[in-house]
C-alpha cells in the first residue's frame, strides 16, 4: 500500500506493486462496516490483497500522471 485517502463518503487507496500504482475505492455506501474500519486500518508499505471490480473513473478525476489513471478498482474485499 502505498497511500491512504478518507474522503467521507469514499476511501482511496493508492496500491503500489512493481509495475506501479492503481487506486482502489472504498465506497461506504456499498461497503460493510468492517471493510472500512479495515480501509482505514492500513498504513504505508502494509501488504493488501484486493477484489473487486475494474472501472473507469468517473469523468474529469482521471489521473494523467499515472499510467493506470483512468481506471479504478471498485473494492469487494481486502
Amino acid at each position: 500500500m502505498n497511500r491512504q485517502r478518507d474522503f467521507g463518503d469514499l476511501v482511496f487507496i493508492d496500491l503500489r506493486d512493481r509495475t506501479g500504482i492503481v487506486q482502489v475505492v472504498i465506497d461506504r455506501k456499498d461497503a460493510s462496516s468492517e471493510l472500512v474500519t479495515l480501509a482505514n486500518s492500513v498504513r504505508s508499505e502494509f501488504v493488501l490483497s484486493v477484489k473487486g471490480k475494474v472501472r473507469r473513473r468517473t469523468p474529469g478525476a482521471e489521473n494523467p500522471n499515472l499510467k493506470t489513471g483512468e481506471i479504478e478498482i471498485a473494492v469487494t474485499s481486502l
